[in-house]
């Protein structure tokens, strides 16, 4: 599993984003510092369709020169039985790419333990809210970004 930073919860216009830095991005954007909560309002301002999610799951990766922003949005439940509408976006930069693929594997497995938390609270009948501000799942995270 690569090393991701623990998830960091942002609430930019109406919703909710953690955020899962990987290591490696930090040589574009600083520790402690805005530069991860600037670069995705300027993202999600300019981008269509994030207003109409619950909240949003991001990876922040770097790809030689740019950063990489996947985004799951969590559009509402398809279900009570199968839960969560879910879609993906890739961003070189802030540009939407569509040839990058869905995620890496350890993408894949972060999405679903948060998924799955997210289904837990949900059956719960606890809030989004609740889920968004309790804690993260174990992924092998390393430090505080």
């Amino acid at each position: 599993m690569s090393a991701f930073y623990k998830g960091i919860v942002y609430k930019i216009g109406n919703s909710f984003q953690i955020v899962y830095p990987m290591k490696g991005i930090e040589s574009f954007l600083k520790r402690g510092s805005n530069e991860i909560e600037n670069h995705l309002t300027k993202l999600i301002v300019n981008s269509e369709g994030f207003y109409d999610s619950l909240f949003q799951i991001i990876i922040l990766w770097s790809d030689g020169k740019d950063i990489m922003t996947d985004i799951w949005l969590y559009k509402g439940i398809e279900s009570e039985d199968t839960g969560y509408t879910i879609d993906c976006r890739t961003y070189r930069d802030f540009s939407e790419v569509h040839e990058a693929g869905i995620s890496a594997s350890d993408g894949i497995v972060l999405i679903g333990k948060e998924t799955e938390l997210a289904e837990d609270y949900r059956k719960e009948k606890k809030s989004i809210e609740d889920y968004i501000h309790g804690n993260r799942p174990n992924i092998g995270n390393i430090d505080v970004f």
